[in-house]
């Protein structure tokens, strides 16, 4: 399954040149249990074009996701880290994808962890 992530960005920032985004497709379908890391990409955050911070495709494998609830997740660290750290941006609400079309676009949309 092929999945086109847009990321959106409507905060004024100015972007360090260590400022990195991670995109992931998580499998949360297990209840009271963490989500699973799918596939990701990362991607240098050099600058931002309108609200549009990046655009990436992620390929998912097929191998069973039939029945599975998969979200999209994306975390812009200023300082290039993997942990989130407060003045960072991350998605705060839930963007779902069905597993089973071929092929999906999603937008998120980043918002300031304080």
């Amino acid at each position: 399954m092929r999945v086109e992530v847009k990321v959106l960005l409507r905060n004024q920032v100015s972007l360090p040149e260590t400022a990195v985004c991670r995109v992931e497709v998580r499998d949360v379908s297990l209840l009271d249990a963490p989500s699973i890391t799918i596939c990701s990409h990362q991607a240098p955050a050099t600058k931002i074009s309108g609200i549009s911070l990046l655009t990436e495709m992620l390929e998912v494998p097929d191998n069973d996701l039939v029945g599975r609830n998969l979200n999209v997740w994306a975390h812009l660290s200023l300082t290039g880290s993997k942990r989130v750290q407060s003045g960072d941006y991350i998605t705060m609400q839930a963007y779902p994808i069905r597993a089973t079309v071929s092929a999906v676009s999603v937008a998120v949309e980043l918002q300031p962890v304080r």
